[in-house]
């Protein structure tokens, strides 16, 4: 493995006032491999002429006009998809494909060995569904044989799980003769690669549901069995399996003495002893929760939450009104059934009632919200009568869209309006929906494409444009575009097609920035404060720009974002960072003129500071330790605000800079907790580790910084090793000869690092290493010798990154 070193050497030291203490600190960063370009908003995952690297070039894609096959996206923002390929001998080569922005992986590709025997796959590749630990599930074909499978993709390796003409699991052995909707509408798998799927066997009026796992396929249950006191006729739709093993599924049993036939729904979890726990959620004929009506038929969502719960479409009999109430939507688990919308009841805000369209529209997330489209009766017009709601429970319904409701542009502008809502939209765990419009927006047209539709993500709250026709991409433009239910992931990302005006079509990953929209103060952990309800992650541009004065407290845990600008809006932004927390920006941390970032931590990116820099917990106040440790440049407008509070170091503020630092703008001092500095004495208030260039306004070395409580406080540059910001009481003042740096030197090829500690003779110090600036660990003890030097050498140094110090107790 190849090392690249980053940082070859950046030291701070610090003394520690009435006790001796001396340390030295030497960081080190490194990574494995060449690295690449960060991502932009908005990504091209493969376009037509993209080499894959097992040969040949990408043709196009499947966008789901026909085939319906879309891509699937991971929380991790891989895409998962189907494309043809072409400049290879193998006619219309066709496969799955993985990519994040860089290089295409191969899945599954047309004449490649098929797991499970000795047979290629055939062109015919299904909808591909995936989980968030490597797992892809898949429908396909057998090259010679012509049989059709199902096959699972997973870190452990390839696997056919089933196929047509193979014996299903049981003493009767019958076999597989198909597996129904599973190209188009695989089931999901869980976290383990567990699923559940239907098939057809033995003669084509025989079904039933089987469960795939990592040990074996397992009968769930099939034609002639017995169950709930009857014999299973037929199996209805299927679903997903979650992370615990729970899974429902719906059919038909006939009862006796007349062979009376009923749908009926039933959950089913593990029962701890290696068996399965059967609940019947619901039979043909049952009361339905909220009165008024009898089950006759179950249509139930794909999707089983990690709480257990499904959602489902159900026909209803016996109602008061007839064709006008004979339908609902419904939340079913182990923790019982709850309705969630009603055929016939009166939407939000009066102006119409639920009508129909809700058939196999409903989503379910893992929040226990319930998404879907519907069609409206009674608003006094066809031109608003389409529209998306989501529920908890009770029959109480937020609408989150409706039919001719403003769209927005990419640039938030209204630009034209919704005309009706596709069933295939996506709806994810952290509360977002994400659709390509099916029909073309109202009342706008683009110079070279009168037909304009677009991708649009919402909350609920913020509505915002993904794409539209007509916005320009290597030279052409925009047409139309496709997603399904599994292209939206937990943080907002959407995986969308595009067809291009010049025939083309690409393959695109968009990421929204995240803002902070709340009007008041609150914490950065609260999803809710943000863009889309998003809490930010590490593929995302944050922003906290208020339109009035506010101050957004730091989360409990390390953090790390694509990018901070913190200041910049009408109103002046604070962030109070946690102490001790790591907020890593990839790309940077802006800090405008109206931001101020207080408290302390680790800054893991490079500062460019307009505004104030505050160590202290808060404005004015200490004392606290920020470490920044990439570079670093405070502007002209910048303020860098240290309060006193004592004269050891933990009792004032401190910025530790691991990286070449700039200085300008202004330094503020202020006293804490009644301090009155003595004379003499020095308070090392910023180390810096690479090198220093510029100066504060007014500040020249040995200038005088402030007066306060009758003390005269001056600033020299060459405190602490010779490169760091020092205040003293008394002028001119010459600080002690450090003794020299340590070195730190990588070993090519063992990937051992070398360092190099200096000492005073005699004296006993500890080598401690850590990976993140808070957790030390001792790695030896070591008393210095007469020259004073003491080298050890890390044979195992910590990967991407490690920090070593050298202390005396």
């Amino acid at each position: 493995m190849k090392t690249r070193f980053l940082s070859s050497r950046t030291v701070f030291t610090s003394l520690r006032a009435g006790r001796g203490v001396k340390w030295w600190f030497v960081a080190l960063t490194w990574f494995s491999g060449g690295g690449g370009a960060l991502r932009a908003d908005t990504i091209t995952i493969a376009k037509p002429g993209d080499v894959f690297a097992d040969g040949g070039t990408v043709d196009d894609f499947r966008d789901g006009t026909t085939l319906g096959i879309h891509p699937a996206l991971t929380d991790a923002g891989e895409v998962i998809f189907v494309a043809t390929a072409a400049g290879t001998a193998v006619v219309s080569d066709r496969g799955i494909f993985r990519g994040s922005g860089g290089a295409l992986a191969t899945i599954a590709r047309k004449g490649a060995p098929a797991p499970g025997g000795t047979d290629t796959y055939a062109g015919v590749l299904g909808q591909p569904a995936v989980n968030n630990t490597g797992h892809v599930l898949f429908a396909g074909a057998e090259a010679s044989s012509g049989k059709s499978a199902l096959y699972r993709i997973s870190p452990a390796g390839a696997a056919m799980v089933a196929r047509s003409g193979d014996p299903i699991p049981g003493p009767a052995g019958f076999p597989f003769l198909s597996f129904p909707t599973i190209q188009q509408y695989p089931p999901q798998p869980n976290a383990a690669g567990d699923f559940l799927f239907s098939a057809t066997f033995g003669q084509s009026t025989w079904d039933g549901f089987f469960l795939g796992n990592s040990a074996a396929l397992d009968n769930v249950v099939k034609t002639g069995e017995s169950l709930n006191g009857g014999v299973w006729a037929s199996t209805g739709g299927h679903t997903a399996v979650n992370d615990d093993g729970v899974f429902a599924f719906a059919g038909r049993i006939n009862y006796q003495p007349s062979n009376q036939g009923r749908n009926v729904l039933f959950a089913r979890q593990p029962d701890g002893v290696g068996g399965l726990q059967q609940n019947r959620i619901a039979r043909e004929g049952d009361a339905v929760p909220e009165g008024n009506g009898l089950f006759e038929n179950f249509s139930p969502d794909r999707v089983v939450n990690s709480a257990g719960q499904f959602a489902f479409q159900a026909d209803l009999t016996g109602t008061s009104g007839g064709n006008a109430d004979n339908g609902g939507i419904y939340r079913a688990g182990l923790d019982g059934l709850v309705t969630i919308a009603r055929k016939g009841q009166t939407i939000p805000g009066g102006g119409g009632q639920i009508s129909g369209g809700l058939l196999n529209t409903a989503k379910l997330n893992d929040s226990g919200q319930v998404a879907f489209t519907t069609v409206l009766s009674g608003t006094g017009s066809s031109t608003n009568d389409s529209a998306i709601y989501v529920g908890s429970g009770g029959g109480v319904l937020t609408q989150w869209l409706r039919e001719d409701q403003a769209a927005p542009n990419p640039a938030g502008a209204a630009a034209g309006r919704f005309d009706t809502f596709p069933s295939g939209f996506a709806f994810n765990d952290a509360g977002q929906i994400a659709f390509a419009t099916t029909t073309a927006l109202r009342g706008v047209t683009t110079a070279q494409i009168s037909s304009v539709h677009g991708v649009f993500t919402t909350d609920g709250i913020d509505l915002i444009n993904v794409a539209r026709t007509g916005e320009a991409f290597d030279g052409t433009l925009l047409r139309g575009f496709g997603t399904g239910r599994r292209s939206l992931n937990r943080h907002g990302q959407i995986a969308y097609h595009a067809s291009l005006l010049d025939g083309r079509t690409v393959l695109r990953l968009w990421t929204p920035d995240l803002r902070w929209r709340s009007i008041t103060n609150g914490p950065w952990a609260t999803g809710a404060n943000w863009t889309l309800g998003l809490t930010p992650g590490a593929m995302h541009h944050v922003f906290i720009q208020p339109a009035a004065a506010l101050t957004v407290t730091g989360p409990p845990a390390d953090t790390a974002v694509k990018s901070l600008t913190l200041g910049g809006g009408a109103g002046a932004a604070t962030l109070g960072w946690t102490p001790g927390r790591t907020l890593t920006a990839a790309q940077g941390l802006t800090i405008a003129e109206n931001g101020t970032l207080s408290g302390g931590g680790i800054l893991a990116a490079e500062l460019t500071c307009q505004g104030t820099l505050s160590p202290g917990p808060d404005a004015g106040g200490g004392p606290g330790e920020l470490t920044v440790s990439g570079q670093a440049a405070l502007t002209s407008t910048a303020v860098l605000r240290i309060g006193l509070g004592g004269t050891a170091p933990a009792d004032f503020d401190r910025v530790l800079f691991l990286g070449d630092v700039t200085l300008a703008g202004t330094l503020e001092l202020s006293l804490q907790n009644a301090h009155v500095p003595p004379v003499p004495q020095t308070y090392l208030i910023a180390t810096i580790s690479g090198t220093r260039s510029g100066t504060f306004a007014g500040l020249p070395e040995g200038a005088r910084a402030a007066t306060l409580a009758g003390r005269d406080l001056f600033l020299t540059y060459s405190g602490g090793d010779g490169n760091d910001l020092a205040l003293f009481t008394t002028a001119g003042i010459t600080p002690p000869q450090p003794l020299p740096p340590p070195t730190i030197t990588p070993q090519p090829g063992s990937g051992h690092m070398a360092l190099l500690f200096h000492g005073l003779p005699g004296q006993t110090y500890q080598i401690q290493r850590a990976t993140n600036l808070v957790n030390w660990s001792p790695m030896l003890t070591v008393t210095a010798p007469a020259n004073g030097e003491m080298p050890w050498t890390d044979t195992a140094p910590p990967l991407p990154q490690g920090y070593y110090r050298l202390s005396t107790p």
